[in-house]
């Protein structure tokens, strides 16, 4: 057995000759050995919600080999995820890009064949595509083996780009040299047609948004008079599935949206785009997009709430304490601050954006 990162919130660890039934895997070696009680994590964070997706038990140790009903003697990478995975952010950000990064850790490159397997402990549909962009197989479910399993070869967890849980709980770190290469594989991978270079911009705001987003129907109709030579089309990405959104945005100029999830998908648009970020009233603890539009060579834009330098509520209590959380130095490691904060109700107007609005206009393709 051979495991990558010393440290236990960023191990995954690779093994051969290894069995399988009802949630124990079985390892054989002539050497007497026993695992840490912390052996290794399945998730791409240094904790798992899903009870089911924990190592109950811990992995059993045997010097002789046993007697098996199937095998497999592809590499298996045993993982698990996070349950809120029905978002676009995190599909990009806990599984396409740790996947990547640990198998070509592992097989020096994802190109080598896509043979490979998946041995999850749930499954979840949403990323159903995305799997295909690493194999060719359906991945297996464990709950559904019923009889034991041989693993010629095997990979525990993954790469973790999400470990600062403490002092950086909503940031996540990742070494984007060691992503070169997913967007060209992932596009190959998922079919989808690239197109020249249009002049289409991509207004996103999600519905669960409107609230939040005041005058947002003002503004859509607003910046469509004032740049009438790009086609603006209003795009709830985070309804569409996963490929589609990436379709969409790899046809895109500019993408401009709330900050939500559906902005990761900036990453996948061309180089020299823009991808606008509009932000509320001081809200400053998030690098997500920024970072992958770096990373595509895309033009980051980010732009707060310029209605006046005042929060915004719903309530006289959130008022109330919005300016007690951007007080506070912590503001972006307390759930409670960073939620407020990222959500309080802002205003934006199109007469105001103009400077910003004419140079993103007037420097599409």
């Amino acid at each position: 057995m051979k495991c990558y990162n010393k440290k236990f919130d960023n191990r995954y660890c690779e093994a051969t000759n290894i069995y399988y039934k009802s949630r124990h895997f079985v390892f054989t070696t002539t050497a007497y050995y026993e695992f840490p009680s912390d052996f290794v994590l399945l998730s791409p964070r240094n904790t798992t919600d899903h009870q089911s997706d924990r190592l109950s038990y811990m992995p059993i140790v045997t010097n002789r080999h046993l007697e098996y009903d199937e095998r497999i003697d592809s590499i298996t990478y045993v993982l698990s995820f996070y349950s809120d995975f029905y978002d676009m952010m995190k599909s990009h950000y806990e599984f396409l890009f740790p996947v990547y990064a640990t198998i070509n850790n592992i097989e020096k490159s994802v190109s080598n064949g896509f043979d490979r397997q998946f041995l999850l402990f749930h499954e979840n549909p949403y990323l159903n595509q995305l799997f295909g962009v690493f194999s060719d197989k359906t991945p297996i479910i464990a709950d559904s083996i019923r009889d034991i399993m041989f693993l010629k070869r095997v990979v525990f967890g993954m790469e973790r780009f999400w470990t600062q849980v403490q002092t950086e709980p909503y940031n996540y770190h990742v070494s984007f040299e060691k992503l070169n290469g997913l967007k060209e594989l992932a596009i190959a991978r998922l079919g989808i047609n690239i197109t020249k270079s249009t002049n289409l911009t991509l207004f996103t705001l999600s519905e669960h948004h409107f609230d939040n987003f005041q005058n947002y129907r003002q503004f859509y109709d607003q910046i469509k008079q004032d740049c009438p030579s790009s086609n603006i089309i209003w795009a709830d990405l985070i309804k569409m599935d996963i490929k589609t959104a990436i379709q969409y945005a790899t046809q895109a100029s500019a993408i401009v949206g709330q900050n939500s999830n559906a902005l990761i998908v900036g990453f996948w648009l061309k180089p020299n785009s823009f991808l606008v970020e509009m932000i509320p009233n001081k809200f400053d603890c998030d690098k997500w997009y920024e970072d992958v539009a770096k990373y595509s060579n895309v033009r980051y834009i980010r732009t707060a709430d310029n209605s006046d330098n005042s929060f915004y509520a719903k309530t006289a209590e959130q008022k109330e304490l919005l300016p007690k959380c951007y007080s506070r130095e912590d503001r972006c490691r307390d759930p409670d601050c960073y939620y407020r904060l990222k959500h309080q109700i802002f205003l934006y107007y199109a007469d105001e954006w103009n400077d910003l609005w004419n140079f993103v206009c007037n420097n599409m393709f």
